[in-house]
């Protein structure tokens, strides 16, 4: 399934078209249709994934990838 295909998917299931849901996020009319034969933006890409509160990873792969329960970030914070 491409990217283009999952978008539809979200669109649909949200109960909107392609073109409301690119003039929600501020895209061109027609923008989507490129992501038939190449990727969006990274910068399209995360407001896709806020859009529709799926991760990046799952529009670009069709698989979440599961989130490390305890992560602390302390370890990555220099003193």
């Amino acid at each position: 399934m491409s990217i283009l295909d999952r978008i539809k998917s979200l669109c649909s299931i949200k109960g909107i078209t392609l073109t409301k849901m690119e003039k929600e996020i501020g895209l061109s009319q027609g923008a989507s249709y490129k992501w038939k034969t190449s990727s969006p933006s990274m910068e399209v890409l995360n407001k896709l994934s806020n859009f529709f509160n799926v991760s990046v990873d799952y529009l670009t792969t069709g698989e979440e990838k599961e989130k490390p329960d305890n992560v602390r970030l302390s370890r990555f914070i220099c003193a």
